[in-house]
């Protein structure tokens, strides 16, 4: 059997080391894929203090950045498309979504998941990103949607992260047990070289019981399945899949 696949859909260089990383080292570590669909190169987000590179420069160092927490964390594969950065909601929305159908349907994974409605942070491309990725989950799997991107592939579970305390109004439907990933959790942080200054704040430094409380558990959202939805929360992003 071919190793089930865990694609997170995400803005920027970084989300998907702040977002759901626990439960997707726990992924791989257990012999799982992972496969990360990226939408822009955050080229507009700041340098650092002091800065790392030139403004011009930052395309380029954000995307290796990228590519190297990509490699900590052990994604298999990385679909960058090509927006600019603050500006994914004036992006062609049939067009984005085309692309990430494509991913989808080229990888065949069986859970999604991406930001909450809020994009945990109101920011803009966040929403947009939440968006495409909602319409792109039934997309994926509708033939007669997009039928020059690739065979109908409909994935299982579209999951939207929570951070508790701060998420509201959504009913927790995934508990993982993330113990054990933080320090490779970290080190793909510490990747984003650029970023460090929003890291630091967000993670308190890396204070090592701020971590403890931060990187031992995840929370996720059931957004949208094709199976039963489950009574209570359950521990197993592929459950009734595997």
């Amino acid at each position: 059997m071919s190793p089930l696949t865990l694609m997170p859909i995400f803005a920027h260089p970084d989300d998907e080391s702040f977002v759901g990383t626990g439960s997707l080292i726990k992924h791989v570590r257990g012999g799982g894929r992972a496969v990360l669909v990226c939408a822009t190169r955050g080229e507009k987000g700041k340098p650092g203090d002091p800065p790392v590179c030139t403004p011009e420069e930052m395309p380029a160092v954000r995307e290796q950045e990228l590519r190297n927490a990509c490699e900590i964390l052990g994604f298999e594969k990385l679909y960058l498309l090509d927006y600019v950065d603050k500006e994914l909601n004036q992006a062609p929305e049939e067009e984005a979504l085309r692309k990430i159908v494509a991913a989808i349907r080229a990888e065949r994974p069986q859970v999604l998941y991406t930001f909450p409605p809020d994009g945990h942070s109101g920011h803009p491309d966040h929403l947009a990103i939440h968006a495409l990725a909602n319409r792109a989950f039934r997309l994926a799997g509708d033939p007669s949607a997009f039928p020059e991107a690739g065979p109908a592939w409909q994935p299982t579970h579209l999951y939207w992260h929570i951070w508790p305390g701060r998420t509201e109004g959504l009913r927790l439907d995934a508990l993982c047990d993330t113990k054990g990933t933080t320090e490779t959790w970290v080190a793909a942080l510490k990747a984003h070289k650029t970023q460090h200054l929003s890291i630091e704040k967000v993670f308190q430094s890396f204070d090592p019981a701020f971590l403890q409380t931060m990187m031992e558990q995840e929370h996720f959202h059931l957004a949208d399945t094709v199976l039963e939805r489950p009574d209570g929360p359950v521990t197993d992003l592929f459950f009734g899949v595997r």
